[in-house]
């Protein structure tokens, strides 16, 4: 696995940030319009994700029952923005869920 102890920090997030295989699964299988370049950051994502801007909380967009919130990130991907999505579980877990460039995935 690429990520140390299968985890990612954040500094405006106190807890760590798990990395399920799912969450793999879902970033690389997710549309976006720099496709290429979104699998690559998935690389590069343990050393770039502490300097994403964290934009807040919002409710789950698919109404999912164990997920309290949707954590929501911005980047870039080739000069274009993208959205990365961190579930927050009703354990209290935070799970990495993926990105997107849609501009739905941002906090109203």
């Amino acid at each position: 696995m690429l990520f140390k102890d299968n985890t990612l920090s954040h500094p405006s997030i106190g807890s760590p940030i798990t990395v399920p295989n799912s969450a793999v699964k879902e970033w690389l299988n997710q549309p976006f319009e720099e496709f290429a370049a979104k699998n690559e950051l998935l690389l590069e994502l343990p050393d770039k994700f502490d300097k994403t801007t964290y934009l807040g909380v919002t409710s789950d967009s698919k109404n999912r029952q164990d997920v309290v919130g949707s954590h929501i990130f911005e980047t870039e991907v080739n000069g274009k923005k993208g959205w990365i999505i961190v579930h927050e579980m009703k354990w209290g877990e935070m799970k990495l869920h993926s990105i997107s460039d849609s501009e739905n995935a941002k906090p109203k």
